[in-house]
């Protein structure tokens, strides 16, 4: 049921298809859920980018202050991610060192965005939370 283009004061175009189908983006929130002592877990939702990062960065910062040696980072329900984002998690791979972050990626596109970027040298980039929080226990 696509509206008709002339009704949004689009003359003489017809929007393609897919601009209709779009899913409304979800919005952000973020979330520290303690898994065990050693590793917590960060769930993010909708768009993580300039605007939401600081608040991303702030909840790391606080999983991180308990002691943790890992954080799983689950991007299951985030729908759109940029250098902002990205780098919140690249600072908090620095700060714990080699192997202590780990990402929950269902979502081919958002993988992509990882190995462009050459992130998933540096990150274990998983399915599913249990797959990271096995890989960070073990």
């Amino acid at each position: 049921m696509a509206a008709d283009p002339s009704s949004l004061g689009i003359e003489g175009e017809k929007l393609p298809e897919v601009a209709w189908l779009r899913q409304p983006a979800l919005p952000f929130g973020v979330h520290l859920v303690r898994a065990t002592q050693l590793v917590a877990v960060v769930v993010l939702r909708g768009e993580v980018d300039i605007h939401s990062a600081s608040r991303f960065r702030d909840v790391v910062a606080a999983g991180i202050e308990g002691g943790v040696r890992g954080v799983v980072v689950d991007l299951s329900a985030v729908s759109f991610i940029d250098g902002a984002g990205l780098g919140v998690i690249v600072l908090t791979a620095r700060r714990l060192g080699p192997g202590a972050v780990a990402l929950v990626l269902p979502h081919r596109g958002l993988v992509r965005v990882f190995r462009i970027c050459g992130l998933d040298r540096l990150l274990a980039i998983c399915e599913t939370r249990e797959e990271a929080l096995r890989g960070l226990l073990e």
